[in-house]
């Protein structure tokens, strides 16, 4: 059987990845969202790829998957204590992979390079992969099967 390819973003995807991966095994590749990607205090935060990682890696916080369990939020109290941003708070264990990240990338190195990076020092089994940016237009294929209607009332 072949490498299955998910497409993922979110708590919701990084969670099908993640079941994908106790059904599949090593046959799996997931393609990460990066629409949402932003910077912030100089900066590069992915977070459907960090939310990803933390899932796939046992990292993630059972009440909020998009950090690591054992959050604290330390360093944005001290932040707003100096006049900092109001609104997003991250944690302080949240900020190693956009610390990293932004790293990285200053070396001219590619997100692909650094997420894969990233995912094999937490090891993760599953290989992500960012989406690319610009997205590109590609043509899928999706095999045509007819399924039973079902009654809901």
């Amino acid at each position: 059987m072949g490498t299955v390819v998910a497409l993922t973003g979110q708590v919701g995807g990084a969670k099908l990845v993640d079941g994908l991966y106790r059904l599949r095994g090593k046959d799996l590749a997931a393609i990460v969202n990066t629409g949402d990607d932003y910077e912030h205090l100089g900066l590069h935060f992915s977070p459907d790829i960090d939310t990803a990682l933390y899932v796939l890696s046992g990292m993630a916080s059972p009440q909020a998957p998009w950090e690591p369990a054992g959050e604290s939020h330390s360093l944005y109290a001290t932040l707003k204590q100096f006049g900092g941003p109001e609104g997003l708070v991250l944690g302080d264990r949240s900020l190693a992979a956009p610390l990293l990240r932004t790293a990285w990338l200053a070396e001219d190195r590619r997100l692909t390079e650094v997420t894969l990076e990233a995912s094999s020092g937490i090891t993760t089994a599953t290989p992500l992969v960012p989406a690319p940016t610009p997205m590109l237009n590609v043509p899928a294929v999706v095999a045509h099967t007819t399924c039973p209607s079902i009654s809901l009332g």
